[in-house]
């Protein structure tokens, strides 16, 4: 995989790390290096951004960065990409473009107007948006009442989300790795239940889809989780 190739795979996914880090490229202006052989800065920036005002907890960053590392197909090397600590959010703390005055000896991370900081345990990257909110692309089944039957988390079960055609389905747990195989189909088959409460498979038409805010998907998200 180039380095092109990936910035293009992050620009396309609708998962939350490469969500957050094209809004913090793209809407906080921060000049990170995309780049498959130094990935840690980056996958680092995307975990924490995507936790958004609620922050991580600094002992969960290593993992979903490593996590988010292996989503993306690249590999961290060494033990300043692939440290045990959060070490590259927590530099980007002392030495962002915003401390004007710290001592930056190996150079300031520029995070444009994100701003990086800890508190009670907790990381946190955030900025305030002047973008257009974002959208995703969602498949949708027309039924015979000719409403529509978006590919959303309130389909979630206990087990996930159950896609594919029949005698070829598979579960899938996490949304945005199902709607990702989803659209990857030709033709987008996922179960659904009907008006009697039957989960049949529907067949959507290619090409029909619906943007959908990210946000509002996020949110369904959070509800589907804690309900």
């Amino acid at each position: 995989m180039t380095n092109d190739e990936l910035k293009a795979a992050i620009a396309q996914c609708n998962c939350p790390e490469c969500q957050a880090l094209t809004g913090l490229l793209e809407e906080a202006g921060a000049k990170l290096m995309i780049s498959t052989l130094r990935g840690g800065r980056f996958c680092e920036m995307a975990v924490v951004a995507a936790a958004g005002a609620r922050g991580i907890p600094a002992d969960e960053v290593v993992r979903k960065r490593r996590q988010y590392a292996q989503h993306l197909g690249i590999e961290l090397k060494g033990s300043t990409q692939d440290g045990d600590e959060p070490g590259h959010i927590r530099w980007a703390i002392k030495y962002s473009n915003h401390n004007t005055d710290a001592n930056d000896p190996n150079g300031r991370v520029n995070l444009g107007r994100a701003r990086a900081s800890e508190q009670d345990g907790r990381l946190f990257l955030t900025w305030t948006a002047n973008a257009k909110p974002r959208f995703v692309s969602v498949p949708f089944y027309v039924e015979q009442d000719g409403s529509k039957t978006l590919f959303l988390p309130t389909l979630a079960t206990a087990n996930g989300f159950q896609i594919g055609a029949k005698d070829d389905e598979r579960w899938v747990g996490d949304y945005w790795q199902a709607l990702g195989d989803v659209l990857a189909m030709a033709a987008p088959r996922f179960r659904r239940p009907n008006g009697a409460g039957n989960r049949g498979i529907v067949t959507c038409r290619p090409g029909d889809r619906e943007d959908v805010k990210f946000s509002y998907i996020a949110g369904l998200i959070g509800q589907v989780s804690h309900g």
